[in-house]
């Protein structure tokens, strides 16, 4: 321990606040909240600490702490700063995620929305969903193709291929009676609340229809989603009398590896199930705690109770019920206790199946991560950043740019940009991107930037920084061979070759893959608004 945190901890306020560990780079490592920060802070030095809280510890530099009035001001803070910064040995929801949710919406010609954000005006809510049962893709198909509401944001004057496909009433050519669309609404909240019989019942009649005509393209579609039903109703087999929705939490345990599981009841019935692995380094009830924390202020649709093992004390559950506003109960006997049980066979389950899946996961990922900083010269590496380019024929062209920190796709730092201008050129390009892109992140640059290219657009890049008289980070090219396909690294006009079979490659190449993914799923959309704009 360095003599300027020695100084900082004895010096320490008994009073509750937020502490943030940090490295010495000043990176902030872990994030915790405290009823008397000297007493907390302190506790991590004790000699007989155990391994997790050891690791911790041997990357703590400094320390900086936030003081509060209470407790409850304490947990909003920590949230909030976790979100922020992201520490690397703080657990976080996957991704950052907030978990999905359908929206129906209050417009004239309603529309069924998948989306992450939430404005009560903007209609009825149905979810979240976490489901593994379903890729999100495959169910926004499922749901598009048995509820022929509106999938454009904006109207067109002719018809478009869902009218055609039978998957939109065609409000842009026909005039629709309110009263259709009152069903549909009807036929929508019976599917999300789990009734699925008579929509089953009506996509066999429009199965058998398709068939008819010939059209066995539609009839293998409608046959695909009624199959994706019936497979959705297998998961909804464990009943409870209740019409409100509830949730059980459960956890388990090997070595420093968690995996935390939400099951959740929607009036009365099992629709989703969450399981989720995260290495830990706190308790396992202040992990748990601040993961409940996490999950219930990112969604609005909180359960009325949700089920736990006996695991937080008296505090932290009066914590945990004065800031979610909702009963948390540990059940001793019963239905519930039966369900809560069931939760932690299958965690245990889950956990045996991919603990050594997940551990070398991790390792391949550590060791990727170090070797990408040592080839580099980086003297630390925390943040990545990457670009990509997508167009067709030079038409509706924009990019992507992806975030990653410590090894974690970070998708709410995501972003898109659109090229208005007419570039001809990569260069070009690249030099429009990076003008964008520095206008509103100069003063938080990753440490590391990665563009889909070689020397041309890595020099693009380095001439805006040059330009704007910023100091670059390292900025380093994913270069392709002729065959289209990763090949070596290009850096300080040198290039690495890289090893096909090697654990390093397949790193770079999910990050190259990521960005190339959303970059193109952003022009597809884009594209097929210019399509339809056109018409």
């Amino acid at each position: 321990m360095n003599s300027n945190l020695k100084f900082k901890l004895a010096n320490l306020p008994k009073k509750p606040g937020c502490y943030l560990w940090k490295n010495i780079d000043q990176q902030i490592i872990y994030v915790g909240k405290a009823k008397n920060l000297f007493k907390r802070c302190h506790q991590y030095f004790n000699p007989h600490r155990d391994f997790k809280t050891s690791k911790l510890v041997a990357e703590i530099f400094d320390v900086e702490f936030f003081v509060v009035n209470n407790e409850n001001e304490a947990l909003i803070l920590e949230n909030n700063l976790i979100k922020k910064h992201q520490p690397k040995y703080n657990i976080s929801l996957k991704n950052s995620n907030a978990y999905p949710y359908f929206v129906l919406t209050n417009d004239l010609h309603p529309q069924l929305k998948y989306t992450y954000f939430f404005n009560r005006y903007r209609g009825k809510y149905f979810g979240p969903f976490a489901t593994s049962t379903f890729e999100k893709h495959k169910f926004k198909t499922l749901v598009d193709a048995i509820f022929p509401l509106r999938k454009c944001n904006h109207i067109p004057h002719k018809k478009c291929l869902y009218y055609d496909l039978g998957q939109c009433l065609g409000p842009c050519v026909n005039q629709i009676d309110p009263k259709q669309y009152d069903l549909i609404k009807k036929q929508i909240i019976h599917f999300f609340h789990g009734k699925t019989k008579g929509i089953i019942d009506l996509l066999k009649d429009k199965q058998k229809k398709a068939a008819e005509i010939l059209n066995f393209e539609q009839a293998n579609e409608i046959k695909n989603a009624i199959i994706a039903l019936q497979e959705l109703k297998k998961n909804q087999n464990i009943q409870l009398t209740t019409i409100s929705n509830i949730d059980f939490l459960g956890f388990s345990v090997q070595d420093n590896f968690l995996v935390i599981g939400l099951f959740k009841y929607v009036d009365g019935k099992l629709l989703t199930k969450i399981q989720q692995i995260y290495e830990y380094y706190d308790t396992i009830e202040e992990t748990i705690f601040n993961w409940i924390i996490q999950y219930y202020l990112k969604n609005f649709n909180k359960p009325k109770v949700l089920y736990t093992p006996s695991l937080f004390s008296k505090h932290n559950l009066k914590l945990l019920t004065t800031n979610l506003s909702m009963k948390i109960i540990s059940p001793i006997k019963g239905k519930k206790k039966a369900i809560l049980q069931n939760v932690e066979e299958n965690l245990k389950d889950y956990l045996k199946n991919n603990f050594n899946f997940f551990k070398l996961k991790k390792q391949k990922l550590n060791s990727s991560w170090n070797k990408l900083k040592e080839i580099l010269h980086l003297s630390k590496l925390n943040t990545i950043v990457a670009f990509d380019i997508s167009n067709l024929f030079n038409d509706d062209k924009v990019a992507g740019m992806i975030s990653i920190k410590n090894g974690e796709f970070i998708k709410n730092n995501y972003r898109r940009y659109i090229i208005k201008k007419k570039l001809n050129s990569d260069y070009e390009c690249f030099i429009y991107i990076f003008e964008l892109y520095l206008a509103k992140h100069a003063n938080e640059l990753p440490d590391l930037i990665i563009v889909d290219g070689g020397k041309i657009q890595v020099k693009a890049a380095l001439s805006v920084f040059l330009k704007l008289k910023i100091t670059p980070p390292k900025i380093v090219g994913l270069v392709k061979n002729i065959a289209h396909k990763t090949n070596a690294i290009y850096f300080d006009d040198k290039i690495i070759k890289l090893d096909h079979s090697s654990d390093f490659y397949n790193f770079l190449l999910k990050i190259q893959n990521e960005v190339h993914r959303y970059s193109v799923n952003f022009f597809r959309k884009k594209h097929l608004q210019s399509t339809l704009q056109r018409k």
